[in-house]
């Protein structure tokens, strides 16, 4: 006869009086009230719309290429001129009236600082690309632009930096990140990614500004680098891609990839006597249509769905290892997927809840299995 077994005695969830007396509450309790009563939105009240900060005029249309309270993602390959691209934007920004016949910016008084960090040049040449800013913008001097030149500190003294800055800047409207990567130690860790897109939501949201953020795309392919790419990819407002153009090395063309607006159309630049120049009536070779970054939200989630489905018929508990790679199998008669964006869609499938990780010992195994949480059909 085998012992009765101990039951263990679950503790309920405490439950408590939200018009309960301050004093009576766990801090820790009374502080969630708090974040609970400031993140309900009021359904009654109109929400205002996000002011623009940038527009981008082409063929008598316009699209809100920067909003405040959002962020935007500008990539391209090495030596693409996205430095260039960035020093058109800024010469928008501080400029005040309509440059090139293309770029407005739309900035009010009161509200028009700019912050420009950039990570990877020296100071000498921070100092080439402040200058031709303003030379684009055919002005002298800019009291409403503050640069900056972070190659020199590490990592986390970037961010700070950068954080600092936009919490203690009066008038703040723009911050351009060039670039991006270098806030954080690894490119390729889910969790580094999705602290910085954080950050970046929480710094345009608190401050009602708008961030231009600048990342490489990857040598093999038109793909914005590493988890963090992927990650910004989904959260930003606006993608655009800068390139050589394919029939004309002197020109780059700048695409828009992503965007919650209408996208407008691809526009291409070139560099005059060390100036950027949008050229106008672009009728050059149209660039090849190119490989879009893929992010999980992006695609059908039924489609999602029916490849979970179908890769877990090949393993029901398949290992960290296998799962991507049945991921990655599965969607290649579809669409081809790199290493990274079959594990980036593999982490996103947990965070939804349709892909459960199971931990030792409940996993049967020394390592953690992956399942399917979804209803049979």
């Amino acid at each position: 006869m085998q012992a009765a077994q101990k039951k263990t005695a679950h503790k309920p969830t405490p439950v408590f009086d939200i018009n309960a007396f301050p004093g009576d509450i766990d801090p820790e309790k009374l502080a969630l009230i708090n974040l609970c009563k400031s993140a309900k939105v009021d359904l009654s009240a109109k929400a205002a719309e996000p002011q623009n900060a940038l527009e981008i005029n082409c063929k008598g249309t316009t699209s809100a290429f920067a909003t405040l309270g959002n962020f935007s993602l500008v990539i391209g390959k090495a030596k693409s001129r996205k430095t260039f691209f960035i020093s058109l934007l800024i010469a928008a920004f501080i400029g005040g009236q309509l440059l090139m016949n293309k770029l407005q910016a739309c900035l009010k008084t009161g509200k028009n600082k700019v912050l420009w960090f950039d990570t990877e040049q020296s100071e000498y040449h921070v100092q080439r690309s402040y200058t031709c800013a303003l030379a684009t913008a055919n002005i002298k001097v800019s009291d409403n632009l503050s640069v900056y030149a972070l190659r020199r500190f590490d990592t986390k003294t970037r961010e700070s930096i950068i954080e600092h800055l936009i919490y203690n800047t009066e008038g703040l409207a723009v911050v351009v990140i060039d670039g991006v990567r270098d806030i954080v130690t690894d490119i390729n860790s889910p969790e580094e990614a999705t602290y910085i897109a954080n950050k970046l939501l929480k710094w345009t949201e608190e401050r009602n500004i708008h961030i231009v953020t600048v990342l490489h795309q990857n040598k093999a392919d038109n793909n914005a680098r590493g988890h963090v790419g992927t990650e910004l990819i989904n959260k930003a407002e606006s993608v655009v891609s800068i390139a050589k153009d394919s029939s004309n090395n002197e020109l780059s063309v700048v695409t828009p990839e992503y965007f919650r607006d209408k996208e407008f159309q691809p526009f291409a630049f070139r560099i005059d006597e060390g100036l950027p120049s949008i050229v106008e009536d672009w009728i050059g070779k149209e660039p090849k249509e190119p490989k879009k970054a893929k992010s999980a939200n992006h695609i059908d989630e039924g489609f999602h769905l029916a490849r979970i489905r179908e890769a877990w018929k090949i393993d029901t508990s398949p290992t960290y290892g296998f799962a991507w790679k049945h991921i990655k199998a599965v969607f290649e008669k579809h669409q081809r997927l790199n290493d990274n964006e079959a594990k980036d869609f593999l982490a996103w499938y947990q965070k939804e809840g349709w892909i459960l990780k199971i931990d030792p010992p409940a996993s049967g195994k020394k390592w953690a299995t992956y399942q399917m949480n979804l209803p049979v059909t």
